[in-house]
């Protein structure tokens, strides 16, 4: 091969890996994500997320109505924090006793007195249902009536596939959750400090009330208790429930690291809920990361990050990212720049939005980001992320300017159209050498076929 030969070649080599080079700066991720090989568990139903992004990790007939026994006391608790008075007392009435022969209790008798926050950790550590029943009539004043404090408050938090009938869960036709309800119930509930600090507790001591000796509460929930073979270190708190309809239900909040994790199983059996959660945190703490919403935007594959909101903006607009810290949970070992995105974009916002980028692996959501236009201002009743102040301080780390994406082409474009020119030079090249040999061939067959008739 000639030197001009090995200098076309080299030529279209270099070409190539600049045009490699330009392509992949313009371009994203398409490594093949392999999701982490998932636990079975014996539950009908169960759900585990990162509480802190939403991150969906696990997922069996999440959405599939099913009857929450004693977690229902979740909602119990919260609808009493939030308009109960912390300081006051509750009485158990008559009515508050009139329970099925098998429902758990704390033993309390007609008119007993308890402080409020004792009969918080009467209700979750030992799930009293008297207790529930004296919160209801204390606060609203008639079960019922609580009853449907507790569907308007999950309602508020998004829930649309949970019914309530009491502040018990004892069995009721009409009173029902899935799993994905039950565990966005539990994501809001830990944000309270009240709430997170009684169901979190193993052990607790109820003073003497006008009616009974001090109690002694150990919490039902064994994956907190030292002393049990089902001990789990990590786990911070949760909520025991049965009933023969039911069967075992569990919802348990885990900490481990960066990782905040919120499993709820439905419908296991006694001990297999346990079982069941330690598998899903175990399967989450060791195969999951928290990465950096922000580090990566723009990196993104699938519909394109921030430079595809920025590439559909009209005019010159300046995009800024939210000044709060987002993140998303991903398997290890892997890159955000390596999920699925999608992209919601708004109209008209008026807090300035521009869209929402969902980080995703099939149907489960990993993350998410709001973008907001440089400059916007907040509405009152928006959620917002941004401040303008807040803008202001932090343009200079979040600003990103307008990509040409004409000039990309162009650049894209030089470099096909001259590789494809230089191919066509070799090609020539190599198809005139060969003719070169194969007239030299010939000429030498016959100088050859000459000489031998000569002799």
């Amino acid at each position: 091969m000639s030197k001009k030969l090995y200098k076309h070649i080299l030529a279209i080599i270099l070409i190539a890996t600049a045009f490699i080079s330009v392509f992949s700066t313009y371009t994203y991720a398409e490594t093949t994500v392999v999701w982490p090989s998932e636990p079975t568990i014996e539950a009908e139903t169960g759900l585990l997320i990162d509480a802190d992004t939403g991150a969906v990790l696990y997922e069996k007939n999440a959405d599939q109505k099913v009857y929450p026994a004693s977690t229902t006391k979740i909602v119990t608790a919260m609808v009493a924090i939030e308009n109960g008075d912390l300081n006051g007392t509750i009485t158990i009435s008559s009515t508050a006793l009139d329970l099925q022969e098998d429902a758990s209790t704390v033993d309390s008798v007609e008119g007993e007195e308890m402080p409020f926050m004792d009969a918080l950790y009467a209700l979750l550590l030992r799930s009293g249902n008297e207790v529930a029943n004296a919160f209801a009539e204390e606060i609203a004043g008639s079960i019922d009536a609580f009853a449907e404090m507790m569907n308007e408050y999950v309602e508020s938090l998004g829930c649309t596939d949970t019914h309530f009938v009491n502040p018990t869960g004892l069995h009721d036709d009409n009173h029902y959750t899935t799993a994905r309800d039950m565990v966005t119930i539990t994501t809001a509930a830990i944000e309270n400090e009240i709430f997170a600090e009684v169901w979190s507790t193993a052990y607790y001591e109820m003073p003497a009330t006008n009616k009974s000796d001090v109690r002694k509460m150990y919490n039902r929930h064994l994956m907190l208790l030292s002393t049990s073979s089902y001990y789990y270190s990590s786990a911070v708190g949760g909520k025991t429930g049965h009933t023969e309809e039911a069967g075992y239900t569990l919802v348990t909040h885990a900490v481990s690291g960066e990782l905040s994790l919120i499993g709820a199983v439905f419908n296991s059996s006694q001990y297999g809920v346990y079982t069941d959660t330690s598998a899903l945190f175990d399967y989450a703490f060791g195969n999951f990361e928290k990465v950096s919403i922000n580090d990566v935007l723009g990196t993104a594959s699938g519909s394109g990050g921030l430079s595809e909101i920025i590439a559909n903006l009209s005019g010159d607009e300046e995009v800024l990212l939210t000044t709060k810290e987002d993140y998303a949970v991903i398997p290890s070992g892997y890159s955000l720049s390596d999920m699925e995105t999608e992209i919601k974009y708004y109209s008209n916002s008026s807090d300035g939005s521009v869209a929402e980028i969902i980080y995703k692996y099939g149907d489960y959501t990993l993350g998410n980001t709001t973008v907001y236009l440089a400059g916007s201002t907040q509405a009152s009743g928006s959620s917002p992320k941004v401040s303008t102040e807040s803008a202001g301080e932090s343009s200079s780390k979040y600003l990103f300017l307008h990509i040409d994406k004409l000039i990309k082409g162009i650049i894209i474009a030089v470099l096909v159209a001259l590789s494809l020119i230089l191919l066509r030079m070799l090609y020539v090249k190599i198809v005139r050498a060969n003719r070169k040999k194969r007239r030299a061939k010939r000429r030498n067959d016959r100088y050859n076929r000459y000489v031998r008739k000569q002799r």
